[in-house]
Formats: C-alpha cells, structure tokens, sequence
C-alpha cells in the first residue's frame, strides 16, 4: 500500500528542471518508472539479505503508468540535403557523422582521435568511449555499459573526406569534436545556440522542415530509417546503432511504412561499405570490446540506453 500511494502521489506531482525550478508539467510516466525500478531492485537486495527479512518485494506487482508512444522522427534524404548547409561548417562534420553513422550524442562527444582510422583499408570509427555531462558537475569520459555499444562502424568516402579536413593537427589524445569556442562538446550549449538556430531557419524555409521538434537524437532514427527502407536487415542495423536487443531496433521499423525507398536512393553513396551481417556472427568472431586498451577498460561505466539518449 505504501508503495501504491508513493507511485499515485509522484502522478500529481509537478517536473523539475536540472536548477530545480518547479515546472508546469508533471512529472512524466517514465521518469516514475526509472525511480520505481530503482526501488524495486533495492528491494529485491532486501529479500535476499538473511539480516533484513523481507519475505517479498512490495514492488513486484505495483501499477505503473503507461508511458505514451512517441512518434519517431527522420528525414528524408532531400531534406538533410537541405538543412545541412544552415549549419555553421565548423559543425557540419559532426552533424554528418551523426546521421552517417548513427552514433548517440555522448559517443561522438567522446570520440577521440585514436578511434578514427581513416588510414584502415576499410576507414572505420571505434565506439568505446562516450561523454555525459552530469547535473551541475563536470563532463566525465567513460566507456559504455554494455558490450553491444562497443562497436566498429564502417565509414562511406564522403564521410572520410571531411573528417579528414575536420582533424588536420589533431593528437590521438585530442577530441574529434569539440565546441566552437573550444572545449568538450556539452549538449546543452549545442542545442541551444546552433541546433536552435537551425531549426528555427529550418522552419522559415518551405519545403525544409513543418516544425522545430527535430531532436539531435532525430539524426540517429534518421540513420535508422535510411538503412530499412534499402532492405538492410535488422541485425545489421542493430549492429551499428549498439543496441543490446533486437527489440529495440524492432522499434524503428515501422518509420519505413510509407517511404519508397526508390525516392529515397540512400544506399547509392551514403553507405556502401556495410558489412555482411552472416560474416560478423561465424565461428572464431572477436567482439570488438576485445580490443579495448588497459586506459579504456580503466574507464568508469556509462549507462547508453535509449532513454539516456533523449536527454540530447
């Protein structure tokens, strides 16, 4: 019962910001359901510990809200052609590499120059690291949770071609991307000036963009999207974006439903170098968080998931 009327109270109660401003909204579903987990799994440690005595975990059948479908957003290749040039060109090779490849915001926050091989037969990038700026703290390198978001993506020539110009001097220790005025890549400093900026040109153009709800996170189901509608299977685009589950790949293919992949002609040049996926699973396969070095595993775990993701 304590647990029920702790989860119906939180259902009334009114979002904060990071400053702790009290906000119109309420708190969303999913955040009570991020803060029922927590309790829940500190509950299940009550249960086996001999010394607490707790016969069941009073979370095991709580009824938790729903949390609302929201709608994936991408773009069509037309459209990115568009709105790549609102950019200011210091950012364009980021903006590129996050919809080329479709890493999350802090992965190419944290790219570093040793995990940029554009010298390797095939070039590719070496997602092992990722950047998170902590609430009123400062950025903290570390290396993903989970194994499935270390990974080798491929690079298509294009791609190549301006990273090549974006890191002329750059030392292996130094980021790929940094702020224009210098220093780590902070999402909020981005999305408020630059992506903002953009958007709002975007918006004003015809024929670019409806609204300003594009999200950075967008430039990935855009990477997504692009892959299923040329017939690339499940597995490989599960591959690249790092997800841990087939299900959550699953979860972006219906944003192909109405696109004609004719129209969208995105595997003529964007990603020509993608790997079979039957040869990334035979026998004698190394993972790539194999080849991790002693400073990299020395790194403190950074949680990727999805819903961290949409903080960018």
């Amino acid at each position: 019962m304590s647990v029920s009327g702790w989860l119906e109270w939180m259902q009334r109660q009114h979002a904060r910001s990071s400053s702790g401003r009290t906000l119109s909204r309420l708190i969303a579903p999913k955040t009570i359901r991020n803060a029922h987990a927590v309790l829940s799994e500190m509950l299940d440690l009550a249960v086996d510990d001999p010394d607490i005595q707790l016969d069941r975990n009073p979370c095991a059948k709580s009824r938790l809200p729903k949390v609302p479908l929201v709608e994936m957003q991408f773009l069509e290749k037309a459209q990115f052609a568009r709105l790549l040039p609102l950019f200011n060109p210091y950012y364009r090779p980021l903006v590129l590499t996050l919809v080329m490849t479709g890493i999350r915001w802090g992965e190419a926050a944290g790219l570093q120059m040793k995990n940029l091989h554009l010298d390797a037969p095939v070039p590719y990038l070496f997602v092992c690291k990722a950047l998170r700026h902590p609430k009123g703290g400062p950025a903290v390198l570390g290396r993903p949770k989970s194994d499935a978001s270390v990974r080798q993506i491929p690079l298509n020539p294009k791609l190549v071609e301006e990273l090549r110009r974006h890191t002329v001097g750059l030392a292996p220790g130094d980021f790929v991307f940094r702020m224009h005025g210098g220093g780590p890549l902070h999402n909020g400093n981005f999305h408020l000036r630059e992506w903002n900026r953009v958007l709002a040109r975007a918006v004003a153009a015809a024929g670019i963009l409806e609204n300003s709800d594009l999200r950075i996170h967008d430039l990935r189901h855009t990477n997504a999207a692009w892959l299923i509608s040329a017939g690339r299977p499940l597995l490989t685009v599960q591959r690249r974006l790092g997800h841990a589950s087939i299900i959550t790949t699953n979860r972006y293919s219906h944003l192909c439903a109405d696109v004609n992949p004719a129209d969208l002609k995105v595997l003529d040049d964007a990603f020509p170098l993608l790997t079979d996926p039957a040869a990334e699973i035979e026998p004698g396969f190394t993972h790539p968080a194999a080849r991790m070095d002693a400073e990299e595993r020395a790194l403190p775990l950074l949680d990727l998931d999805d819903d961290d993701d949409l903080a960018a």
